[in-house]
């Protein structure tokens, strides 16, 4: 197989941030979408993909899973500096990286284990607080420099924006500053009023027993 090929669920999910790094990038690529669970686990250990498991990124006879680990791949490749100038910076987006998987954990894992709403928007003012105190007097997440855990906030702000009918940037103002400067880049922006975007997609899988699609108003 030549060309970048990635899978995942017909979902936003783990898979969208990929998506918003390969278009980030601007490199071409098929995006392999599996609608059942019949359609994933029968081919699943037939791939050569080690440690196999969604999202799932082929390049040519290269192959892995880990979303985090799949789009680090893709800025080493083509495009550096998307994980620091320098070792501070490189550090500091490793760092962030950690925190902000581990805080989409907790509020993601709220939206499959109970049903209301109004829990997932007191785990997520919980364990992002730190982060929007964090970004006070800074353009980009870690500072001067754009790097792909500005890519992993965009997901994020889009979803606290569904979640909450925009109301939760009265409380995160600077993640509404950093959601319009993100969306205002224009491979971002091609890519979200484009064919690649696919705004029908809900954020979470079908167990998820709170689940919804981004609004119409946020693009």
């Amino acid at each position: 197989m030549s060309g970048i090929h990635m899978g995942y669920w017909k979902i936003r999910g783990l898979g969208e941030l990929v998506r918003l790094t390969l278009n980030y990038l601007q490199v071409d690529y098929e995006d392999e979408q599996f609608e059942t669970p019949e359609q994933w686990f029968p081919t699943k250990f037939s791939r050569g993909i080690p440690f196999p498991n969604l999202p799932f990124l082929v390049d040519g006879d290269h192959k892995q899973t880990e979303t985090a680990a799949i789009v680090e791949y893709l800025c080493a490749k083509y495009n550096p500096e998307l994980l620091g100038k320098t070792p501070e910076e490189r550090g500091t987006v490793s760092m962030l990286r950690n925190v902000i998987m581990e805080a989409n954990g907790k509020i993601r894992g709220l939206c499959y284990s109970q049903d209301t709403k109004e829990a997932v928007i007191k785990q997520a003012v919980e364990s992002l607080t730190p982060i929007h105190d964090f970004m006070e007097g800074k353009k980009w997440l870690i500072g001067d420099t754009f790097t792909y855990v500005d890519l992993c906030m965009l997901e994020n702000h889009e979803f606290l924006d569904a979640l909450t009918d925009g109301a939760i940037f009265d409380t995160f103002p600077r993640f509404k500053t950093h959601w319009d400067d993100v969306k205002a880049l224009p491979q971002i922006k091609a890519y979200k009023t484009g064919p690649r975007f696919n705004k029908e997609l809900m954020f979470n899988g079908g167990p998820a027993q709170v689940n919804f699609k981004a609004r119409d108003t946020a693009y």
